[in-house]
């Protein structure tokens, strides 16, 4: 059973009980790789540099990666039309976008900051990938084929956990909220969204969620919840019938950390 909840954890319950246990209480997941996730951890490694260091953040990206397709232990599997080298071009192309833009911040309060608390109880990880402002900005930084809605940020649950975080290790709330993203695209986009500063009340409904959640695993309440999400779920052909639990690997710790949490 866990013995602690992230964010990764709550969406994965909230959106399927049988795709979380699967997921985090058996730990698996389909053999080999997925390049894009790869590719938003080289993202990640890129600007963790770049603020911690002073590197420019495309030769780190380009180091990362190509080590990655060197000594990866796992096959690392490309959509349709994807290669490595095509990935390596436009990570280094995004990255350097990315520094130039007018929205990016020139100085930051901490980066890929872990932080461990106690939620009613409930131990709660979390990497927050950016804050800045003294505390005042928070950013989660994400990769994506497509824009953002520009309502994402007002609501999305990871920014109010994140918020919720920072609230009680500074004692203050972040003002200014928002999501980094990096569009993928042959002429990669940078795109900031911002939402509001979260409030006593978001706080409150994310306790009541982090309780639900963890007492919902405790119970065993681990119910398939059919939907369009099923159409992007590894876990598909499992509970189709099409595959069996020896088709599929345990995470690794690597894995299960920092890949999973980009």
């Amino acid at each position: 059973m866990l013995r602690y909840l992230t964010y990764s954890i709550i969406k994965d319950f909230l959106t399927c009980p049988e795709k979380g246990r699967l997921s985090h209480i058996e730990k698996l997941k389909k053999p080999g790789l997925k390049a894009v996730l790869l590719w938003g951890t080289g993202i990640h490694f890129g600007i963790e540099g770049f603020y911690k260091s002073g590197v420019n953040p495309s030769d780190t990206f380009e180091v990362f990666w190509i080590d990655a397709c060197l000594n990866s232990k796992e096959e690392i599997e490309y959509r349709e039309g994807e290669t490595g080298e095509e990935l390596l071009k436009a990570g280094k192309a995004t990255l350097a976008k990315w520094v130039s833009h007018e929205e990016t911040p020139k100085e930051y309060f901490s980066v890929e900051r872990n932080e461990k608390i106690e939620i009613c109880g409930i131990p709660f990880y979390a990497t927050i990938d950016f804050v800045g402002e003294n505390g005042n900005l928070l950013i989660d930084w994400k990769t994506s084929s497509c824009r953002y809605n520009p309502a994402k940020a007002h609501y999305d649950l990871q920014l109010t956990a994140y918020s919720y975080i920072l609230a009680n290790v500074l004692e203050k709330t972040p003002q200014k909220v928002g999501f980094g993203v990096f569009i993928k695209k042959k002429e990669p986009e940078i795109e900031y969204v911002w939402g509001r500063q979260r409030t006593k009340e978001d706080f409150e409904n994310f306790e009541r969620i982090v309780r639900k959640v963890w007492r919902d695993i405790e119970r065993g309440e681990f119910y398939k919840n059919p939907g369009l999400h099923c159409n992007w779920c590894d876990f598909l052909p499992l509970c189709l019938g099409e595959a069996d639990v020896s088709d599929y690997v345990r995470k690794d710790d690597k894995y299960y950390g920092r890949y999973e949490e980009s």
